[in-house]
């Protein structure tokens, strides 16, 4: 347990590498995390995440930005599919000019196809980079889909299930370190092919208020190829051979191999 300004004490949250806090005070509790995202006063201000409380520089020179403590649950895999509000909320996210113009201020960085890939392939394992398959993936993504100012999008970056909160009657879309401009393809390919089966894509492309056609399928696949590569060396890194086959099983049905 830490003091913070002689009223609030934070108590470390197991698994969150020392970056994220409960906050009592009192009777108060709050979620509280170091250096997290600037753009977190105008998320919640847009409901997307739980409300902002305070941000305060640490002694050790950290910022801490303290939010609203929401009782809710963590989604599961399988109840991503049943919640409505997550194609809204991604297109809220997608479409706010406001959100992207903030953005902009704060410099947040921009992801072309090009910058992923690189990202990719500059902290990629060699023994990966050099298996078969793979690197036959590698090969291919390095026809980059276009990208213009016209495609700019502020996107969460990691919109895996365990970043899904469900309070009361609201979803919220939490930790946001991976943030930056880019395609909100990226976002909706990750989404899509982890957890909606193929049959519905095109409705939930309906419920975002998009159409998945020809012209955007090859993109939206460039993107999820690039998430699944991502993913393979995650857990390749990690030693956890389970979550690494899987991630290749799905990487492979996505490509009909």
């Amino acid at each position: 347990m830490l003091q913070l300004d002689n009223n609030w004490q934070l108590s470390p949250i197991p698994g969150e590498t020392g970056q994220s806090f409960i906050g009592i005070k009192g009777d108060e509790r709050a979620f509280i995390k170091k250096n997290t995202t600037p753009l977190l006063a105008t998320l919640a201000k847009e409901a997307i995440t739980p409300r902002l409380l305070w941000t305060k520089r640490a002694p050790s020179g950290d910022i801490l930005s303290a939010q609203e403590w929401v009782d809710g649950k963590i989604l599961t895999a399988g109840e991503i599919v049943n919640f409505i509000e997550i194609p809204e909320i991604l297109a809220h996210l997608h479409s706010s000019s406001t959100l992207l113009s903030m953005a902009q201020k704060l410099n947040i960085s921009v992801k072309s196809p090009e910058v992923l890939y690189n990202e990719f392939v500059m902290q990629a394992d060699l023994k990966l980079l050099n298996n078969g398959y793979l690197t036959k993936v590698i090969d291919e993504l390095r026809t980059f889909p276009a990208f213009s100012r016209h495609d700019f999008s502020l996107i969460h970056g990691d919109v895996n299930h365990r970043n899904w909160i469900i309070s009361g009657n609201h979803v919220y879309l939490v930790d946001w370190d991976r943030a930056c401009i880019g395609d909100k393809l990226c976002d909706i390919s990750y989404l899509l092919t982890h957890y909606i089966d193929k049959k519905y894509w095109k409705q939930w492309f309906y419920a975002y208020g998009k159409n998945l056609n020809a012209e955007v399928y090859p993109v939206f696949k460039w993107y999820a190829e690039l998430n699944f590569l991502n993913q393979v060396h995650q857990f390749y890194a990690a030693g956890d051979n389970y979550r690494f086959n899987r991630e290749l099983a799905l990487l492979k049905k996505l490509r009909d191999e």
